[in-house]
């Protein structure tokens, strides 16, 4: 699947994937930016367009997560065309990401939209093992 990107910042480094089969492509930042002690909304310099049926993700990478760095990772849906931010809960002492650092990681996922019925017809019992009859 190729997804549009749109890069913000001239001489932005690209998302990469490290290798053939990762999951998610890293994030590399586009200057050095100041992770203040707690909560953080950090621009990331590029705007995505994510296909129907899909949703994007901004992941932690691991090597992060070890430093009690914690994200909030809603989802970018479909319809969302602005510059993509990372939500990041700071526990600790302010720090520095310098530019072309990664911190997080683009993930992208199939999704299930769903309706929400109140009854959609008869339910199986709920009694548990053997409620249905011997």
């Amino acid at each position: 699947m190729k997804l549009k990107i749109e890069y913000l910042h001239k001489g932005m480094k690209p998302l990469v994937r490290k290798h053939t089969y990762d999951a998610g492509a890293d994030v590399p930042m586009f200057e050095d930016t100041v992770v203040h002690t707690g909560k953080n909304i950090i621009p990331l310099g590029f705007k995505l367009i994510i296909p129907p049926g899909y949703a994007g993700y901004l992941c932690p990478r691991s090597s992060v997560m070890g430093d009690g760095i914690a994200y909030n990772m809603v989802p970018f849906d479909t319809d969302y065309s602005g510059e993509w931010n990372m939500i990041v809960y700071n526990p600790g002492e302010e720090f520095i990401i310098h530019e072309g650092e990664r911190l997080c990681q683009v993930v992208i996922m199939p999704v299930m939209v769903a309706d929400f019925v109140e009854d959609d017809g008869p339910r199986r019992g709920s009694n548990g093992i053997g409620s249905t009859g011997k």
